[in-house]
């Protein structure tokens, strides 16, 4: 690869970009399955929020006949979709590609947007025999929809429960929580809240809930949690710097290397194979990103040093959060109604990382890059920026879109960090 003098970049790497296939789609009805030819999606979107939301959005945007689609919203407590999404990556320059690998091969649940009352009058019949026979009838494609889905383990994560737990601490609560709620592939961190409860009352909710109520209300990392329900791991995070939960043989780290528009590598974007390195690397450009630098402007106008006030003893305990003196108090009032011993620690690291936020835009990226768990170094061959912004970062949200590009998909990713060292 052409470094043009670039000192982030090596002779020896080689640009990547990064394409999806959609081998498999089908519906089940009352189990029974229904082929749906790929030609017919337009595109996809897939959207984590992994700080503000337990699940991602999953939408799918395709033709279908009336028929069909009726079918669907008259069955729809009963509808599921098989998906299979494969990724491979091309070399730059070169007609070398990688083998099809699995990103996504699971059943999905069927969340419609809404009753769709206007459609439902135009296409009801008393009897659903009189419906039109205009399956694959390509004058039939006249609807577009979208398909908004889940994976199978929301219904269950979404089922009640009502327990007393004695003699425990948090670790076993939410282990037993995740098995009884149907939650797999879990990574979690190790949780600092180590206290035994001798009895912990879980009020009557989901369990996706009471896993928020227990980290809410008892705390499980100092710096705070990160809950969620990915598309294939789920994880319950610690907040702080670096990669603290993983798979087996998973990298760990993801470094993105921001390039000076003046450098011609910077028209460039994607991936980078470095030999020999258990790495995710990326190049963005300058052009493509945001930052918001706004801890003084927070300091001034709601403060940033967190004093905390314990409702139940009137203790207060006031933390700093590393903003510049703006000679006048920047103590933002918080009112601890919880037992949350992590209340004061995690405020302050939550404050203080919204305070740096980078946001960038980068194409024909692999998805397991910029799942939440991994360490983010961000890299600016500026400088004078990279003294200023250079750091490891947590992801806070990552929204994809694939389009058709020939017979694949391409993607362009939004991506949220937030600096926490």
């Amino acid at each position: 690869m052409q470094t043009n003098g670039s000192k982030l970049l090596k002779e020896e790497d080689r640009l990547c970009e990064y394409r999806y296939q959609i081998t498999e789609f089908y519906v089940l009805i009352n189990g029974e399955k229904d082929e749906l030819p790929v030609e017919r999606i337009s595109s996809f979107k897939i959207e984590h929020y992994f700080e503000e939301a337990l699940f991602p959005i999953f939408k799918i945007s395709l033709v279908m006949e009336q028929s069909r689609y009726y079918k669907m919203m008259q069955n729809k407590k009963d509808v599921k979709f098989k998906v299979r999404i494969q990724e491979f990556y091309t070399i730059n320059d070169t007609e070398e590609s990688s083998m099809l690998r699995d990103v996504i091969n699971d059943t999905f649940v069927f969340f419609p947007d809404d009753d769709d009352s206007n459609y439902d009058i135009d296409v009801k019949k008393d009897d659903e025999s009189q419906q039109p026979d205009d399956t694959n009838k390509l004058e039939a494609l006249e609807n577009e929809v979208d398909l908004f889905l889940f994976k199978e383990m929301v219904t269950s994560l979404r089922g009640k429960c009502n327990y007393i737990l004695q003699n425990v601490n948090l670790s076993t609560a939410v282990t037993y929580m995740l098995y009884k709620g149907g939650a797999k592939n879990v990574l979690m961190s190790p949780f600092e809240n180590n206290d035994i409860y001798n009895e912990l009352v879980l009020p009557p909710q989901s369990y996706d809930k009471q896993l928020m109520y227990l980290n809410n209300n008892f705390g499980f990392h100092k710096e705070g949690s990160i809950v969620y329900f990915g598309l294939y791991h789920s994880y319950i995070l610690n907040c702080k710097a670096g990669c603290t939960a993983y798979a087996k043989k998973e990298w760990q780290d993801t470094v993105i290397y921001v390039l000076e528009r003046t450098n011609s590598s910077s028209q460039l974007e994607g991936a980078i194979i470095r030999k020999d390195e258990e790495k995710f690397y990326f190049l963005s450009n300058s052009d493509t990103i945001s930052i918001e630098n706004t801890l003084v402007t927070q300091n001034v106008t709601g403060g940033v040093n967190p004093k905390i006030i314990d409702v139940h003893d009137n203790v207060v305990n006031t933390n700093e959060s590393g903003a510049k003196d703006v000679n006048s108090e920047n103590d933002a009032i918080v009112f601890n109604t919880t037992s949350n011993k992590f209340m004061p620690s995690a405020t302050t690291a939550q404050m203080k990382a919204n305070g740096l936020v980078i946001s960038m835009k980068i194409d024909n990226v692999n998805m397991d890059a910029f799942n939440p768990n991994k360490r983010f170094s961000i890299i600016f061959e500026n400088q004078a920026h990279n003294d200023k912004y250079k750091g490891i970062y947590r992801i806070s949200t990552a929204l994809y879109t694939f389009n058709h590009s020939g017979a694949d998909f391409s993607l362009t990713a939004i991506l949220t960090f937030k600096k926490v060292g």
